[in-house]
Order: C-alpha cells, then sequence, then structure tokens
C-alpha cells in the first residue's frame, strides 16, 4: 500500500496497482485481492496502516491500537 503526494491511496499486488482512493468509508477500506490461487483480505486505515488475511477481513479495531 502506498499513499502519493497528491493525496491517492495505491495496493500493489502481484503485477497489479489498484486505486483505492474512494472505497474509505470513516477511514476504513475494505480489498480483497485475488491472484495465482489465493485470496486476501486488507482491511486498510487511511494513513494508519493496514492488516492482511488469507482468511477474512481483520476488525479494525485489532490492529494498530495504543496501549492502555
Amino acid at each position: 500500500m502506498q499513499n502519493e503526494e497528491d493525496g491517492t491511496v495505491w495496493v500493489y499486488y502481484l503485477n497489479r496497482k489498484l486505486e483505492i482512493t474512494d472505497k474509505f468509508k470513516d477511514g476504513i477500506c475494505y480489498v480483497k485481492l485475488s491472484g495465482n490461487g489465493e485470496t486476501i483480505y486488507m482491511t486498510i486505515k487511511y494513513q494508519h496502516g493496514y492488516a492482511m488475511s488469507p482468511h477474512c477481513y481483520v476488525q479494525p479495531e485489532e490492529f494498530n491500537t495504543s496501549p492502555r
């Protein structure tokens, strides 16, 4: 995943490039990527990282959390 200087957000997977800038809702985006016989589920927090799983989308509250 990469944030560009122009504000766009891109995901790079295998030999593909996917713009996801307009897919964010309340700062969260879910992307399903398939290729080479595999499927990857990405949960992306705008400017706050991402999590990937081969099984399901990771809930946003499950990653990049601050210790209490």
